[in-house]
Order: C-alpha cells, then sequence, then structure tokens
C-alpha cells in the first residue's frame, strides 16, 4: 500500500530534519504532524498537559530527546506512559517480554526518583492513549518515530486517534549521525524518484560508507535530565478514589485483556497510573517460542529454582555451618562423603543473561569494555565467559537486545566506547565491533525511513529495533 504524499513528506521530513535536530542545544523542537503538513515547534509554547510515549525502543533516560525537552517545560504538567500491548506481545518471544517488563519496572522508579512518574497501561494504545490524553487535559504527545513495519500500523492509529480529539503528535529521532543539507537534500530527490518511477533506489546511498559520507559529525548524546515537571493532578488519584465519571476505582475491576487499562491481577487501583501487570501475565502475551539460548537459561533458572528448594541441601548447609562453627577437623574419608554429599544437591550453574533496565545495560557494558583489564567483578566476570564464546558477535549478543529496546543508546555506546579508548590510550577489538554495530544500526535506520517516504511497506522493509535486532539479523 502507497503512503499517502503527506505522510511521505513527513516520512522524509524524519529522515532529514529530525536528523539535524539531535545534536541541537536549548530548546529542542519537535517534529509535528498534522494533516496537511509538518513544521518544526518549540513544543513549550503550547498550554495544556504534555505526554510521553515511550515504548519498546526508547525505554531510558539518558539521551532521550523527548524527555530532555520535556525538563524544559516549566509551566506545564507531564506525564510519562507506557502501554502494555497483548497484541503487540504477540510478536515477542516470552525472554523478549521479560527483559521490557524489567525495564518498565526500573523506568518506573528512575522517573519517581526525578520528581516524576510512569503510568502503565493495558491495552490497545489506539484507545488507552487518547482516553489518557482526555483524562489529564493533555494537548500534546511526543513518542519516538515509528519505523519498524510490524508496529507501524498500530502506531499510525494510534497517532490518528489522538489528533482526532485535538492532541498534537510530535515525533522525535535520535540518529548517531546527522544529515548535511546536501544530505537532506539527495534524500527527497530519492524518495521522489522512488515514487515516480518504478524500480528506482529507494535510498540514496547505496552503501553506508556513502551514507557515512553524506553525514555530519556523530552526534553527542544528551545527557540525563535531573529532574522533570510534575504529573498532571488527574493521574495522581489513588485507588478508590472518585474518577471523573464519578466511580471509583475497585481491585481487579478490569482484565488484563486488550483494551484493559488496569491489569486484574497486579492489585487494580492506582488510579491512571495503574500499576505493572505481573510477569506471568506479560510473558503469556508473547507468541514467538524462545530460542535456544534463552530456554537453556530458563531451564537453568528452573533447575537452580528446584536445588534451592531441596530439603537436602538446607540440612546440608546447616550441617556445614554447625561444623565449621566447632572447628572440627575431617578425615580424608569423611571430606571425599562430604564432597560427594554436597555435589548431589549442588545448585545448577545459570548462565549469564543481561537484565532488562537502563542501569544494569549502562553498567554492563562499561565493563564489557573493560574486558581486557583485571576486574573482582564477579558478574562482569560471568558476562566475560559469554564474550569468550564468540569476540567478534560479544557485543550483538550481549547487547542487542538492550539497543533494540533502547535502553542504551547508540549514541552512547560509540561515545563511551571512544572515551574508553582515550582514557586507556588504544583500541580494542570489543570497542570497534560496539561502534561498528551502532554504526550499522544508524544506517539501516536511514534506509527505513528513506524506504517509507518512497512509499514503500512490507515485511522487505528493513526494520531496525525490537523485532528484527532481538531476532539476531542486523
Amino acid at each position: 500500500m502507497a503512503l499517502s504524499s503527506s505522510t511521505a513528506a513527513r516520512a522524509s521530513f524524519a529522515v532529514g530534519v529530525a536528523r539535524r535536530r539531535c545534536g541541537a542545544t536549548g530548546t529542542r523542537p519537535l517534529v509535528t504532524r498534522s494533516s496537511t503538513r509538518t513544521v518544526v515547534t518549540a513544543a513549550a509554547v503550547v498550554e495544556g498537559a504534555h505526554i510521553v510515549w515511550l515504548r519498546a525502543g526508547d525505554l531510558r533516560t539518558h539521551d532521550h530527546p523527548a524527555l530532555t525537552a520535556a525538563a524544559a517545560m516549566a509551566d506545564r504538567k507531564v506525564l510519562p506512559v507506557f502501554v502494555f500491548d497483548p497484541e503487540e506481545c504477540e510478536l515477542c518471544t516470552p525472554a523478549t517480554v521479560l527483559v521490557i517488563h524489567e525495564a518498565v519496572a526500573e523506568l518506573r522508579g528512575t522517573l519517581r526518583d526525578m520528581g516524576s512518574d510512569l503510568a502503565v497501561l493495558i491495552g490497545d494504545p489506539v484507545v488507552e492513549l487518547p482516553k489518557l490524553a482526555n483524562s489529564v487535559g493533555a494537548t500534546t504527545v511526543t513518542a519516538q518515530v515509528c519505523l519498524e513495519w510490524p508496529r507501524l500500523s498500530s502506531y499510525r492509529k494510534t497517532r490518528d486517534a489522538l489528533e482526532a480529539v485535538h492532541v498534537r503528535c510530535d515525533e522525535w529521532s535520535a540518529s548517531l549521525r546527522q544529515l548535511t543539507d546536501e544530505g537532506v537534500a539527495a534524500a527527497a530527490g530519492a524518495a521522489r524518484a522512488a515514487r515516480a518511477t518504478r524500480g528506482a533506489p529507494l535510498c540514496a546511498h547505496r552503501t553506508e560508507a556513502s551514507f557515512v559520507a553524506a553525514c555530519g559529525a556523530v552526534a553527542p548524546p544528551l545527557p540525563k535530565p535531573t529532574s522533570l515537571p510534575g504529573i498532571p493532578d488527574a493521574a495522581a488519584t489513588k485507588e478508590g478514589e472518585a474518577t471523573e465519571e464519578g466511580e471509583a476505582t475497585e481491585e481487579g475491576e478490569v482484565s488484563a485483556t486488550r483494551g484493559g487499562g488496569v491489569c486484574a491481577d497486579c492489585g487494580g487501583g492506582g488510579g491512571l497510573l495503574g500499576e505493572l501487570p505481573s510477569l506471568d501475565t506479560v510473558r503469556s502475551w508473547a507468541g514467538l517460542a524462545d530460542n535456544d539460548t534463552d530456554a537453556a537459561y530458563d531451564d537453568a533458572v528452573a533447575a537452580a529454582y528446584v536445588a534451592l528448594n531441596d530439603p537436602a541441601l538446607t540440612r546440608r548447609r546447616k550441617g556445614v555451618s554447625s561444623v565449621d562453627n566447632a572447628f572440627l577437623m575431617f578425615s580424608g574419608e569423611k571430606m571425599l562423603a562430604l564432597a560427594a554429599e554436597e555435589a548431589s544437591v549442588a545448585i545448577p550453574v545459570v548462565p549469564f543473561r543481561l537484565p532488562g533496565g537502563e542501569s544494569a545495560a549502562l553498567d554492563f557494558f562499561g565493563g564489557f569494555l573493560d574486558f581486557y583489564t583485571a576486574t573482582s567483578n564477579k558478574e562482569h566476570r560471568r558476562m566475560y565467559d559469554r564474550v569468550l564464546e564468540d569476540k567478534p558477535g560479544a557485543f550483538f549478543r550481549l547487547f542487542g537486545t538492550a539497543m533494540a529496546l533502547g535502553t542504551i543508546s547508540p549514541r552512547h555506546v560509540v561515545a563511551t566506547a571512544r572515551e574508553w579508548e582515550v582514557k586507556a590510550r588504544r583500541a580494542t577489538d570489543l570497542c570497534a565491533s560496539a561502534k561498528g554495530i551502532a554504526e550499522a544500526r544508524d544506517y539501516q535506520q536511514a534506509v527505513a525511513a528513506a524506504a517509507l517516504a518512497a512509499g514503500a511497506e512490507g515485511p522487505g522493509l528493513p526494520l531496525v529495533g525490537a523485532y528484527n535486532v532481538i531476532s539476531g539479523a542486523l
């Protein structure tokens, strides 16, 4: 299905102007979508509450243009929101949903530390976001521009539903490299040619090298905001208090299905902020099977829990504790017997898995770069065992999911790797791998945006976010 001319223009604009916008300083303009044209405006000039729509792809607070812009809205109320959409979760594996759940849980705590909060909704964002906007009196919403074909339809419908209730939808992009003016013109020309001529190239840049040549310098990452404006008063309605419709919220009143708003099995209440659904609930929505590595991890965790709950292990530990306290010396035969008993109830080794959430992604990436430096950090050393399995592909295997979910930004990856090289006065293969993956992803993002600007859609569209990176293809 071809895009309308206005939609194509907006997509093309996102490739060009939004790319130039990322490295600017001061008040950060956002891309404004309207039914007829695309303009750049300062988000702070519009009155009313403001919603930051967070999705799988930008679950972080560092290098986040929308949160940076929101931090400057001193005269407005700001409400970050995440929507658990069961239908979108069907595109995920249980392992993917697990890290999304962990990332959202941590993000809520981080936002609270910044003086804000995170509204957690369950259902179809096409329904839930306009309803939330109406409840809190929001007049604007910002979201990261969507370039992923599996999620594009829902994203567009949500944007249109918001605009139908007079809520302006702004988009942002945090591209690694910023197109020069000549690059923007070339991208627009390629889009026009692709729409006019069947078989014409969708992107002005056939290779990553030509794309890099058409771009300026790598943009530095934005710092994490120190604080955010308060949330709208309506969003702070507590459990059991009257809502705008005059009804009291009750625990378990709404089911955890699409369009449900608040999860029935996670405590209910919480006003418009909602509560996190249980991990078992969100994993039940996953429609794809785990890969062999994730399945092996789940098996190891299950075996470890069985061992930890084994009464024999509990008795053995108590016996060792009492013996150690008595400073008794055993014979060689006795020691061998005790060792055999311990081995029979030993806790299985659980392989390393990068936890979901921004703090873990940032911490372990720092440890990843320090691979060739001695450390006493046991968790980093467990990660190094995974690195040794395949060093050339280690960064992608360990941090591909974090980049896909946006718990670590490509600009942070490149900037931190460069800083490490300067400080260490040397370059490593792991630094090069990390920078290479971040730059390749940036090029794919440009190709995907160019394809959308040219009116191309379908499964062949290059994907740059959660659903292709997790599947292991960049």
